[in-house]
């Protein structure tokens, strides 16, 4: 785990404050106030239409909120959005898009260069050393779509990465990867922890979140439970949030 405990609470990485949200008609999110600590990795989970996903896109703007306020660093989206990187879930991504590794990767700098200007040195230095950081700059020139789930998965990382974001937020972003990838990543993650940054991850294991995180948020239309991930995840509060024994649901 990364984090450690002080007598000063962290300010908001993410804060939500009677919050509803909507996604395909359905009301999924219902009145939703919950904070989540700055510099921590922090996991957001639940069963299967608890609103894990809805949570993240509503307080990114992608999914409008019907009500509520939404704060990321303390401040509004507006004001912060080039502090916030964001790694959607793979399904999301046109996979087909003719773009190579590096192409993906150089897109964490836009925010602070913009579309139309030229990258500068620096930002290829920072392109570079993030691709390195998650094992794959011997992939820059490789299509996009000739990459396997995993690597695919890294270079997305390697985007965030190479932004410098205070706050990354990612959507399942295990999906398609081996034990092997997945706790490499979870070690890069930590690393920005200890510098200073915050992650917010939406994820599906029990067991990686009570070893590897440091606070969860346990979904079920509403908050169940928010706290440090192993008080967070007891008998009681995944029997409320899944209907069932804790061992059955440890990788729901």
């Amino acid at each position: 785990m990364t984090g450690t405990a002080t007598a000063t609470p962290h300010p908001a990485a993410l804060s939500l404050h009677e919050v509803t949200a909507s996604y395909g008609g359905r009301t999924v999110l219902d009145n939703v106030t919950v904070r989540i600590p700055a510099g921590l990795l922090s996991a957001v989970v639940g069963p299967n239409g608890a609103g894990k996903s809805t949570l993240v896109k509503a307080a990114l703007g992608l999914v409008p909120a019907v009500r509520g306020e939404v704060r990321l660093l303390g401040e509004p989206l507006k004001r912060v959005r080039s502090r916030v990187a964001y790694v959607p879930q793979q399904d999301t991504v046109a996979q087909d898009f003719p773009i190579t590794a590096v192409q993906v990767v150089e897109m964490g700098r836009y925010p602070h260069r913009g579309w139309l200007r030229r990258l500068t040195p620096r930002d290829d230095e920072l392109v570079a050393a993030a691709m390195d950081q998650v094992g794959v700059l011997d992939l820059a020139g490789q299509p996009l779509d000739e990459l396997s789930g995993g690597q695919r998965q890294r270079v997305f990382l390697a985007r965030a990465l190479a932004q410098q974001a205070d706050l990354v937020i990612l959507d399942e972003p295990f999906t398609a990867v081996d034990a092997r990838t997945e706790a490499a990543l979870l070690d890069v993650l930590g690393e920005l922890c200890r510098d200073g940054r915050s992650v917010i991850a939406v994820h599906h294991d029990l067991r990686t979140v009570r070893e590897r995180f440091d606070h969860a948020v346990l979904l079920s239309g509403d908050v169940v439970a928010a706290g440090p991930a192993r008080s967070v995840l007891t008998a009681e509060n995944l029997e409320r949030a899944y209907g069932l024994a804790p061992l059955t649901a440890g990788t729901a």
